[in-house]
Order: C-alpha cells, then sequence, then structure tokens
C-alpha cells in the first residue's frame, strides 16, 4: 500500500449525513435593496428633511405600515359562476345556426320533435 504525504489532511467523517451538525441555528442577515427612481428619490428626501429622520427610518416605517395592511390582492376576487346551458338548450343553439344555413321548413321540423319530446 503506498504511503501517504506528511501534508495529507483527512477529511470529516460524518455517521449520518441527514443528521444536522450542531451551531447553525444562527439566523443570517437579511437585506433589502430597493432602488428608486429620480422622483422617488426626490421624494424621499424631501419627506427625510421635513421629518429630521434618515431615508432608511422612513422607508422601513413605509414597510412596516404596508406589511401591517391587510393583503387583498393575494385573494382572487370571486367571479360568479355562470351556470351552463343544458344539452337541450345547446342543441337547439345549434339547430337554429343551421337554420340561417340551410332550409328552414327541414330545421322547424326538426325543432318541432325535439319540443314533442321534451314534454313526454
Amino acid at each position: 500500500m503506498p504511503k501517504l504525504p506528511a501534508n495529507y489532511v483527512k477529511g470529516p467523517s460524518f455517521d449520518n449525513p441527514l443528521r444536522s451538525t450542531g451551531g447553525q441555528d444562527v439566523v443570517p442577515e437579511r437585506r433589502v435593496a430597493l432602488r428608486l427612481d429620480e422622483a422617488a428619490w426626490a421624494a424621499l428626501t424631501a419627506a427625510c428633511e421635513r421629518e429630521g429622520a434618515t431615508p432608511e427610518a422612513i422607508v422601513r416605517r413605509a414597510l412596516d405600515r404596508w406589511l401591517a395592511q391587510p393583503n387583498e390582492t393575494a385573494v382572487a376576487p370571486h367571479e360568479p359562476v355562470t351556470a351552463q346551458p343544458s344539452r337541450r338548450a345547446q342543441l337547439l343553439d345549434q339547430l337554429l345556426e343551421q337554420f340561417a344555413r340551410r332550409s328552414w321548413v327541414q330545421c322547424l321540423s326538426t325543432v318541432r320533435e325535439i319540443v314533442r319530446e321534451g314534454r313526454r
């Protein structure tokens, strides 16, 4: 068996790679990047001068106020469900479309038979 070099370092061995290792309970720092156009930046600096606060404080306050509001955009607007026409009504519509294309006598007799069948 070949001899290992003197500077060889053995990697860590884990008995269970799915088990969490200690020391990872630290919450990572989160940052928010805000891009403003010139008009928004001018409005922000004017608000800073008026209130004597930093831009970060004003943006933070605006974000807290916005997050405190109920999220109305997350809820889809309720759309009334339109009832599907019955198959008989669909058939009558199709026959009326054909009435314009074909002989009106033939279509009238077909519609008359369908109506008679519906009454039975």
